[in-house]
């Protein structure tokens, strides 16, 4: 039997970023109206779901992601912001945004577009969503489809490409601190379609539940396989991206501080 290996659902290199040198990272949770607080240096991971081999398979599409992650964070590459392409977003989506121009009175967007494959990353975000379906871990419980894995293992050997599958997908940047909550993925119904949300350091991906389309003006820039990426840049995540973090900071505050204010023992090498 193969050895199991441990498997990071988010990529590791996303959270040691985000938490900086000391990689001061603090895990929260609320499971039945009981808070929980842990230190969280390790990431998002699970060492129960994938041998070594197995879990290999998926660095094709997460070093591409990480590389990507960081060229539309600082907006690095190749990228443009082409007037040909604008985008009117519904009023729920304007927190932040970059806006390029306006025509008349009706406010106008536009967003960077990177020379990037699209079909890698929307790789990315089904592997990801598939490892999370994969744990037992109860901060996975929401995704429990198994359409999933029908549509990803297949890939991970080589057949098909997930993006083939017709799931809508959409990446938004958020650059400000906020931005660097990390929460697991979870299922936002409303709104005419459901969502599987996955909010990574600096990276909010948003993946159709179904093969219904998602909200107009994200199935404008949802990823394809034209080789150009358009990305949503923003300033700050939308409020009730945050409910689930701010509930859990409310509860837990003061071990929050206690594990913060705990001197770090670094190695002197």
């Amino acid at each position: 039997m193969a050895k199991l290996a441990r498997c990071h659902i988010y990529p590791d290199a996303m959270t040691k970023e985000a938490g900086g040198e000391d990689r001061q990272l603090v895990g929260m949770s609320i499971r039945d109206g009981i808070s929980h607080v842990s230190q969280a240096g390790a990431g998002l991971y699970d060492s129960d779901i994938v041998c070594h081999a197995c879990e290999q398979r998926f660095h094709w599409a997460d070093d591409y992601a990480i590389r990507f992650w960081r060229r539309a964070l600082s907006l690095e590459g190749d990228f443009a912001f082409p007037h040909d392409v604008v985008f009117e977003l519904p009023s729920y989506y304007d927190g932040g945004m970059l806006v390029r121009t306006s025509i008349g009175t009706r406010p106008m967007i536009e967003f960077p577009c990177f020379k990037a494959d699209g079909a890698r990353l929307h790789a990315f975000a089904m592997n990801t969503l598939y490892r999370a379906l994969l744990s037992d871990r109860w901060e996975f419980r929401q995704v429990t489809d198994q359409t999933i894995a029908q549509e990803v293992r297949p890939t991970l050997f080589g057949q098909g490409r997930t993006i083939d599958s017709g799931r809508s997908i959409c990446l938004i940047i958020t650059r400000d601190i906020l931005g660097s909550l990390t929460i697991a993925p979870w299922l936002k119904t409303g709104d005419g379609q459901d969502v599987y949300l996955l909010q990574m350091p600096h990276l909010a991906i948003y993946i159709a539940a179904d093969h219904r389309p998602l909200l107009p003006a994200m199935e404008d820039i949802k990823l394809n396989g034209s080789g150009s990426v358009h990305v949503y840049r923003r300033r700050n995540p939308e409020r009730f991206e945050l409910d689930t973090a701010a509930e859990a900071i409310a509860a837990a505050h003061p071990r929050i501080c206690k594990i913060f204010g705990r001197p770090r023992h670094r190695k002197v090498r």
